[in-house]
């Protein structure tokens, strides 16, 4: 069996991938990195007594505050930084076959072999494979019912 599909890497396309793989932290445990960072620059800044000290606690002050923003606005910032790469908004090629999933177009080429995935998860939207420490996301608007049971046979094959 051999598949193949061309889709856009989009703002529509970034959003679904976020919202199906993203792992959030809640409450102040998300906050945990911005308190420290915020807290040692405080502890520097009493401490300071020249010029270069007082600088770098303001910017470790800074570094804090700017932790916190990434962490309340994570999704706007995870899709900025998308948005900026190269590869946003240019056609893919998605080739799905016995071997495994291609992502090839002039600024990817990514190749996920069947061997190499430890496990498939199937979310609401699409299906995330997991390699190693990766998560790799793919959509289910791109797939025909044949792929769609290709690949459950496969993250069958690979669930270990």
């Amino acid at each position: 069996m051999k598949y193949q599909h061309q889709f856009i890497l989009d703002r529509q396309y970034y959003t679904e991938v976020y919202e199906q793989t993203a792992i959030k932290k809640t409450g102040w445990q998300a906050y945990k990195k911005a308190i420290v960072l915020f807290l040692f620059g405080l502890f520097v800044s009493a401490f300071a007594t020249n010029a270069k000290l007082i600088h770098l606690s303001y910017f470790i002050v800074g570094l804090g505050v700017v932790e916190a923003l990434s962490v309340r606005f994570a999704k706007t910032w995870w899709l900025w930084r998308q948005l900026m790469s190269k590869a946003a908004n240019n056609p893919v090629e998605l080739t799905i076959d016995e071997q495994g999933i291609a992502i090839n177009s002039a600024y990817i080429n990514q190749q996920l072999n069947w061997s190499e995935i430890s496990s498939v998860e199937q979310s609401s939207q699409g299906y995330i494979f997991n390699q190693g420490a990766m998560r790799h996301y793919l959509s289910k608007s791109a797939l025909s019912d044949e792929v769609v049971a290709f690949i459950n046979s496969q993250g069958l094959k690979q669930d270990k």
